[in-house]
C-alpha cells in the first residue's frame, strides 16, 4: 500500500488506521479442531501416580 500511495510503510498504515481502513483476508484458526479429527479421552484422569516411570531415570 505504501508503494502505490508513494508513502514508507509507516505512514501509509497510520493512515489507513486514521480512515478505519483493515486488510480483509482469512485469519488462522489454531484452536478450531480439523475435519474429521477424532477426540480422543484422557484415561490417566484419576489415576493416581503411585511410583516414577522407570524409562524416565537416565542410566549411568
Amino acid at each position: 500500500m505504501g508503494d502505490v500511495l508513494g508513502v514508507n510503510r509507516k505512514r501509509a498504515g497510520r493512515l489507513m488506521r486514521l480512515m478505519g481502513l483493515e486488510a480483509i483476508y482469512p485469519r488462522r484458526r489454531t484452536t478450531w479442531p480439523g475435519v474429521g479429527h477424532k477426540i480422543y479421552l484422557y484415561l490417566l484422569r484419576n489415576v493416581a501416580i503411585l511410583r516414577p516411570d522407570v524409562t524416565a531415570i537416565p542410566k549411568t
